[in-house]
């Protein structure tokens, strides 16, 4: 049930409705679908799906058992039904499949197992939550479609636990999803704020995921250019490791005089004179980068965030980010 295929969803809402189910997904996924048919000729019609919680959304499936596929707003509308009445269905097929359940692993992590799929998407039933012994103080993790995970936020050995298995399902295992770590609270369902112990393996976890989201995004962009023909250079998400702290440094890349669509990273490089003889590299936070030179940023509207970026800095403007660099 993890694919997406393109088949005929029935066009009757009685015919329709027994088989709609919800299902968590990526919206920066769902962002570089849209790319992909940019240029390409007929455009991709806008997807039912709500938002729902950081980089995730809730999206609306047919299930023809062996595929799903997404249901556009077009064919929603076609069914006659009111779009509350059309959410209404599809959760209460999801609650009605055979229940999932909860299996144990070491250092008290636990894994959701269902029959039917839809793991990750069971997050959102309380009942389901509710079965969990420590259910008030559930940290949840949905690395990829298929996968959803569970500790107690009040023991640090099993959020570790949760934390490492949770970057290498998104690592390792087929379709990515989030690294958002996520708990429900009675204020709703929020990030999970992580205590110094595990900042910097959460921090891991989310650059991960940003990662892959941007591999896929610049992907889809190249693409777009080529069939457009626009010189647009998309500058890659890269990573690189750091041992004080252990963690993963995100960077990007921005040349002098090269017309580029920056992703938003830890740090920006800065690179100067490149096809001169004594070119200039100089790395900087992006904090520092968007203060003294966030006037050349113009934000596109991709997810995750990309910004075009034109001409470079001015004289001036380079000793200032110089300077800022220099400083303790």
């Amino acid at each position: 049930m993890q694919g997406l295929a393109i088949s005929e969803v029935p066009k009757l809402w009685t015919l329709a409705r027994s088989s709609l189910y919800p299902a968590v997904r990526s919206r920066y996924a769902m962002a570089t679908l849209d790319i992909d048919a940019r240029g390409g000729g007929t455009p991709l019609p806008p997807m039912l799906q709500r938002p729902w919680l950081d980089d995730l959304s809730v999206v609306l499936l047919y299930d023809f058992g062996q595929h799903v596929s997404y249901i556009s707003q077009p064919v929603a509308e076609a069914w006659g039904a009111a779009e509350d009445e059309i959410w209404a269905y599809a959760f209460h097929n999801l609650k009605t499949l055979p229940r999932p359940r909860w299996e144990a692993a070491p250092s008290g992590l636990c894994r959701l197992v269902s029959d039917s799929g839809y793991e990750e998407t069971f997050v959102l039933l309380d009942d389901m939550r509710a079965r969990l012994k420590f259910s008030s103080a559930a940290l949840l993790a949905l690395p990829n479609r298929g996968v959803l995970l569970a500790a107690d936020a009040r023991d640090p050995a099993a959020t570790g636990a949760l934390i490492d298995t949770a970057r290498h399902h998104l690592q390792e295992t087929p379709w990515p999803l989030s690294g958002s770590l996520i708990q429900r609270t009675r204020s709703g369902w929020q990030r999970w704020d992580p205590s110094r112990e595990h900042s910097a393996a959460a921090k891991t976890l989310q650059t991960l995921s940003l990662a892959h989201s941007y591999r896929d995004q610049k992907v889809a962009l190249d693409k777009l250019h080529v069939r457009a023909g626009t010189e647009l250079f998309t500058a890659s998400f890269a990573l690189r490791h750091t041992d004080e702290p252990p963690h993963l440094r995100s960077y990007c890349v921005w040349t002098e005089g090269v017309d580029s669509l920056l992703p938003k990273a830890d740090y920006l490089i800065f690179n100067r004179g490149a096809g001169g003889l004594h070119p200039d590299r100089l790395a900087v936070p992006w904090s520092v980068f968007e203060q003294l030179c966030g006037q050349y940023l113009e934000r596109t509207s991709e997810a995750p965030i990309r910004y075009r970026a034109r001409s470079f800095p001015t004289d001036a403007e380079w000793l200032a980010v110089h300077r800022a660099a220099a400083d303790p």
